[in-house]
């Protein structure tokens, strides 16, 4: 009996210990079966990446198709999209140049070549990049698409420091034509004068942005925004070399060589330079004293030392050659 009893309580024991296996294993099933049905909890989107309307127009080989891919941006008031589209509509209408034979006429890209001086081999290299950037705008041109100056005026209401540059050297130009001016000889100091002030404000305020593409443009205004005598020529590289360094593409083929190896029939330029090496070779001497105020720049930039970078556009002194502060 004895016997008996054990095995029934063994058997009792097994069958309440399976039971609970059982039963836990449905509790695990039913607890599982709920957080499915529970809603999942939402991932956070990434934010979509922005266009860089600057790169791709860089990028781009037809600008007819650039724009028709950027006017909506620059309609509902990107100002990157417009500077961007006043930049493709300012370079057609200038290289377009190449090209016309009267009212209504163009010459066709050998015609164009054959026109070219035979030993300025960069002028026909730009004819070829106007024709392939350029010749489906001007066989199909977009029908409200706007003006260069449309796009230049948003951009510039919009604060874009490109653009903004672009009114300081209108401005720079106006003080020039207000010196040469007979009609305004005896006022032309003062009118030309405020002029460049107007300039060096706009100049002031693309530099804010700390956009090494504005350091690159005002290497080119270096010189006469504060109507420095003899600066200019070292300020020019000082401030594309302070360009270089915080990030403007300086490699052998970038933009920049479009417009500064053109100068003097390409004189300016070696094979293979980048423009560093440019810099480096044209100012000479001065070199390590350009390297020290364009590292001196960037410092100042990342500082946000307004005042030091306000008072070197007004040509007090930050961009002597003689490295005076």
């Amino acid at each position: 009996m004895l016997e008996i009893g054990m095995k029934t309580a063994t058997l009792t024991l097994a069958a309440l210990l399976a039971l609970t296996i059982v039963g836990l294993a449905l509790w695990r099933a039913e607890q599982s079966s709920d957080r499915a049905g529970l809603p999942a909890t939402p991932a956070t989107a990434a934010p979509a990446p922005q266009p860089n309307y600057r790169s791709q127009l860089a990028n781009a080989t037809d600008y007819r198709t650039f724009m028709l891919a950027t006017l909506d941006a620059a309609r509902a008031g990107n100002a990157d999209a417009q500077y961007a589209l006043y930049q493709a509509l300012a370079y057609c209408n200038d290289r377009d140049r190449y090209f016309r034979q009267g009212p209504g006429k163009r010459m066709t890209l050998e015609q164009a070549l054959a026109a070219v001086i035979p030993d300025a081999p960069e002028d026909q290299d730009e004819v070829r990049r106007a024709a392939m950037r350029c010749a489906p705008l001007w066989d199909q041109p977009l029908q409200d698409a706007g003006t260069a100056q449309d796009w230049l005026t948003k951009a510039t209401a919009a604060g874009h420091p490109l653009a903004l540059l672009k009114e300081a050297t209108a401005e720079l130009k106006q003080a020039d034509l207000d010196f040469l001016s007979v009609a305004m000889r005896k006022n032309a100091n003062d009118t030309g004068n405020a002029h460049r002030r107007a300039a060096i404000a706009l100049a002031q305020r693309a530099l804010r942005s700390k956009d090494p593409d504005v350091l690159w443009t005002l290497g080119a205004l270096a010189g006469t925004l504060g109507n420095q005598s003899g600066a200019g020529d070292t300020g020019q590289w000082i401030s594309r070399l302070a360009a270089c360094l915080r990030g403007y593409d300086c490699g052998e083929h970038a933009p920049w060589s479009e417009g500064l190896c053109r100068l003097e029939h390409g004189m300016l330029c070696r094979p293979g330079e980048t423009a560093t090496d440019v810099i480096r070779r044209v100012s000479g001497d001065a070199f390590p004293e350009v390297q020290r105020r364009a590292s001196e720049i960037n410092d100042q930039l990342n500082r946000n030392d307004w005042r030091s970078l306000d008072t070197a556009l007004e040509g007090k002194g930050a961009t002597q050659s003689n490295g005076a502060r």
